[in-house]
């Protein structure tokens, strides 16, 4: 399975259950009146690892990660 680049990029994962408190707890402070808050999990995780976890769980392929914007430009 080719890949694009963006599949190295480093993201937070969060549970819906947690975005949910943030959110309602947002709701009942009035210094976030306005405001742009980011939220994420504790730890890090680049989504090529969720990929990697979900074709070894599920899915008997080859994946291959390729930089199609280069692609586009050369071909």
């Amino acid at each position: 399975m080719a890949t694009p680049r963006w599949v190295e990029s480093l993201n937070q994962p969060i549970a819906i259950r947690d975005v949910i408190d943030y959110l309602m707890g947002c709701l009942e402070d009035e210094e976030t009146v306005g405001e742009t808050l980011d939220i994420g999990g504790k730890t890090g995780w680049y989504y090529l690892n969720f990929l990697w976890q979900l074709k070894a769980d599920f899915l008997p392929i080859k994946m291959v990660v390729i930089n199609m914007f280069r692609m586009m430009l050369t071909g």
